[in-house]
């Protein structure tokens, strides 16, 4: 048995109590994804009792584990029983920073694989959560503070850096700076970006930046930067579920902030065989989606790639959550035997 909810925009709601049982709307909105991952012990939790406000134990922050002690007893608007096993469920919706929504299972029926009220603090700033009680039969009943929801503070990690940020992409024949790429071709990462058969041959700059500030840590000459960031991309084609995770170079000081690069071929999952030969053994070829763009006779092949950077533990991603993201692109003649 298992229970899915779709939710409708806007994020807070108005209407809402404990007691009531009504029947959800459909709604064409984004999915709520449900928490996946089984995290460490947590030392953060909040619970939610009977009655009142929620409390928090230990400190809401960056890079921990927060678990939801959530009180049956709380939210009973919808309940029943079948073949002897509880045939509703409590779940818990969060959102940081307005980003995605994810799910965690409070109350109620457990599914096989076993409940989940823990996930991880990725970001600084707000968290905001909320209630739903549904059942077997259609029924549905809300815990949002009145429609307001319940409001958190997420704290920076002690070593987290104070602005992390300008992300770009850089994908030029052009040099300046004593080598480096041109300012005018700084392009936001927000945008995405093409790595096509150009870059691979033309292009005499074609990496990923952003900068990092941390006061007294980048703003000088600091032979022992690499000690005290710890900065990091995870990268994965998209449809696959894991992250790659590589270390991030420095590339050079602006200011006070240290900026550090990221070469997209270091990123790319279309490289052919061998020094970018035919890939020759059908076991050789991608295992992940690919599509083909271009006429007919002169097609090439496509992946798309996402990611975020970490720095002591302080995530990058675009404004609002989610993901960066790229497309590389190859000539298909070199994946043959892969559409054979």
């Amino acid at each position: 048995m298992s229970y899915a909810f779709r939710r409708t925009a806007p994020l807070v709601f108005s209407i809402f109590s404990a007691a009531a049982c009504v029947s959800p709307a459909p709604s064409e909105a984004d999915d709520t994804t449900r928490a996946t991952s089984a995290l460490a012990a947590s030392t953060v939790t909040v619970t939610f009792g009977a009655s009142g406000a929620p409390v928090v134990t230990g400190a809401l922050t960056v890079g921990e584990s927060l678990t939801v002690a959530y009180d049956a007893a709380r939210l009973t608007g919808c309940r029943g029983d079948t073949n002897g096993h509880a045939a509703w469920v409590v779940t818990g919706f969060y959102q940081i920073n307005g980003g995605a929504i994810g799910a965690v299972d409070v109350g109620g029926y457990v599914p096989p694989q076993g409940a989940n009220a823990t996930f991880a603090l990725t970001q600084p700033g707000t968290l905001d959560m909320w209630f739903q009680n549904t059942s077997l039969w259609g029924c549905s009943a809300w815990d949002s503070a009145f429609g307001q929801n319940y409001h958190f503070t997420i704290l920076p990690a002690a070593n987290a850096p104070g602005f992390l940020g300008n992300a770009v992409s850089v994908v030029s024949r052009a040099t300046c700076n004593n080598g480096g790429p041109c300012d005018a071709d700084r392009a936001a990462l927000s945008k995405g970006f093409h790595y096509d058969t150009w870059a691979r041959q033309r292009a005499a700059i074609r990496n990923i930046y952003f900068d990092i500030w941390k006061e007294g840590v980048t703003d000088f000459d600091n032979a022992n930067l690499w000690q005290q960031l710890d900065v990091e991309v995870h990268s994965r084609v998209v449809g696959e579920a894991a992250f790659t995770t590589r270390y991030v170079a420095f590339d050079h000081r602006v200011g006070h902030d240290a900026r550090f690069v990221v070469p997209m071929a270091s990123l790319d999952p279309l490289g052919g065989g061998p020094n970018g030969s035919s890939i020759a053994s059908a076991a050789d070829c991608p295992t992940f989606a690919t599509t083909l763009s271009g006429p007919p006779g002169s097609q090439y092949i496509d992946a798309d790639v996402e990611m975020y950077f970490t720095v002591n533990g302080s995530e990058l991603r675009p404004t609002g959550g989610g993901l960066f993201r790229g497309t590389f692109e190859n000539y298909e003649g070199l994946y043959a035997v892969c559409r054979k």
